[in-house]
């Protein structure tokens, strides 16, 4: 439906932010997710310190994404990209709200709440951008679906888990589970570079 109703532009548009965001999207869980997931002494403090350090990472990126989206348009000789990368900014924090969630779902084996979201989030995401595109709002049509995929997933989540943050950063358990976690960041790295 979209390829009828968007040019090949608008597809080219949001691919090339997607590069930069898919690039970036590498780091901010910072492999904490699965060290969640691996390690059985994983417990409230250790859930809310990785909570934190990853949506601080994410929102120190986004940021990132943010100012330098103007110099990303200009190295890719595509002037509009830069609104399109700043929006998608966003995203990056967003999804990094839900990652710690889903972990603690997936470590409890808890897989009909996680296969609910997976499905309602594509599906909401869709019907957003099959209405802007058919309203004419081009490249903005795939970037408002993608938003609404990530807010979609994170509200869902949110309310399905049942876990809530408490207290602060114990950095002892942090750099406690990075030792663990670092190994994946450097092989997700390497591996985006060797692919792209």
């Amino acid at each position: 439906i979209l390829a009828r109703l968007l040019l090949p532009e608008h597809f080219g548009l949001f691919s090339t932010a997607m590069v930069v965001i898919n690039a970036i999207q590498l780091i901010p869980d910072l492999g904490l997710t699965q060290a969640l997931i691996v390690h059985s002494d994983s417990n409230q403090r250790a859930s809310s310190t990785s909570f934190y350090a990853i949506l601080t990472t994410a929102t120190l990126l986004a940021t990132a994404v943010y100012l330098g989206a103007g110099f990303i348009a200009h190295i890719a000789r595509q002037p509009q990209v830069d609104q399109v990368l700043q929006v998608l900014a966003v995203n990056m924090v967003v999804s990094a709200a839900a990652s710690v969630p889903i972990a603690l779902m997936q470590k409890a084996q808890r897989w009909r709440a996680p296969a609910m979201v997976e499905f309602a989030a594509p599906v909401a995401s869709a019907v957003v951008m099959v209405l802007m595109a058919y309203w004419g709002y081009g490249v903005w049509s795939i970037v408002g679906g993608s938003l609404t995929r990530s807010a979609v997933l994170a509200l869902s989540v949110w309310i399905l888990s049942r876990w809530r943050p408490s207290g602060g950063v114990d950095w002892h358990l942090l750099r406690a589970l990075f030792r663990y976690s670092r190994w994946i960041v450097i092989e997700r790295i390497s591996a985006f570079l060797l692919l792209n």
